[in-house]
Order: structure tokens, then sequence, then C-alpha cells
């Protein structure tokens, strides 16, 4: 059997470790990517690699805002979902910098809302006008989301897409964290729902492979 092993390549979500196998005439190629939450193992026949590097040259941003913290438990399962989906990832917290989303080919964008109002430093990546080229997807944490998720998006992002002219394919909500405060005055203690995120980023890994 001869063997041609291609290099590993480090990623800040992960390993991806690709090794081409030819016996005879056939050949196969085993694909590992390891990320913090799970390994991925597959074999595929060389015909069938075109499809997986296009799926792995996807440039992927998950960048947000947080104040509470629940936006950021959000992105993060996002990144890890989309990690093992393929996807390139590189995840920024939006207030420590505001990147350049030129180099993405797809970007995705989280807040958390205060005082009935999304952060003002989330809003500056909304400005770049490189977003309308992109396959851009928007959530946002409330404790509006809680109760009625529909409403959080209607109330909270709508509004925006028509100030920065962004045309998304998917804005969601996400249950936020209830103060501590409040949480024992209601009896409601765990509010978030991590599940939601990650259903949502499978659906994000579909749609970008569909397109």
């Amino acid at each position: 059997m001869t063997k041609i092993h291609f290099s590993s390549v480090a990623e800040k979500s992960g390993i991806r470790t690709r090794k081409v196998f030819i016996y005879d005439d056939f050949k196969f190629v085993i694909f590992r990517y390891v990320t913090k939450l799970s390994v991925t193992v597959m074999f595929l026949t060389l015909e069938e690699m075109p499809h997986l590097e296009v799926t792995m040259a996807n440039k992927t941003l998950v960048a947000y805002f947080t104040k509470g913290g629940a936006s950021e438990e959000y992105a993060k399962i996002i990144a890890e979902t989309l990690a093992t989906n393929g996807h390139t990832i590189e995840i920024s917290n939006l207030a420590h910098d505001i990147p350049d989303v030129t180099a993405f080919d797809t970007v995705v964008l989280g807040t958390g809302v205060r005082m009935f109002r999304v952060y003002r430093r989330w809003k500056k990546v909304l400005k770049q006008k490189a977003l309308s080229s992109k396959n851009l997807f928007m959530f946002l944490s409330s404790g509006t989301a809680i109760e009625e998720p529909n409403k959080a998006v209607e109330k909270f992002l709508h509004p925006l897409l028509e100030k920065y002219n962004l045309k998304p394919k998917s804005l969601v909500s996400f249950p936020g964290k209830i103060p501590e405060k409040w949480a024992k005055l209601d009896g409601k203690k765990e509010t978030m729902k991590p599940e939601m995120a990650e259903v949502w980023a499978q659906e994000i890994a579909c749609q970008v492979k569909s397109k």
C-alpha cells in the first residue's frame, strides 16, 4: 500500500488531520476533526472530497457582545457546533475589538439586551458594508425571549435590518439569564436553553452547505 500523508492543520477551534491512502485502484480518505466536545472521523472516496473541501473552506466568524454572559455561552455553543460541521471558526468578543468581516464567508453575530436596547458596541459591527455579501446570521439573548422569543426578534433585531440594510438568512432569540435578585423573587433559576443554540447552529451548517 502506498500512503500519502497530508500534514495536520492547527486551528483555533480544533485540529484537522487528513490522510489519503491509495491501494491498487481504490483511493480513500480518512478525515479526522477534533474539537473540545467531539471527534469526527469520516471515510470518503476521493470522488467525495470536493464537496468536503467546499465545506471545510467555509471561514466563519462568530462575534458577540455580552454583559451577563448568556450571549457568550450561546456563541461558544454555536462555534463548537459549526466546527464539528467542518467550518473554520474564529470567535470574537466584541468588547475587545471589532473584527473586519471581509475575510469571512459566514458571519454569526450575537448580542444581549440591557435596558430594552441591544448594546451600542455590538451595533458597530453592523455598519460594515461587507456584510451584504456574507452568509449572515444574527441572534440575541434576552429576558423577553424566555416567554416571547418572536417578540424579542421583532422588537430588538428587526429595526436594525432596515437601518443598516442587512439581509440575514436567519434571526433568532434565545432565553437570557435572569438576574439573581429577580430569580429569587419568581423562583426561576435556570432559564437558558443551550440546546436551542446547538439546533440553530446545525441549521446554519445545512444552509451554508446547500448554498
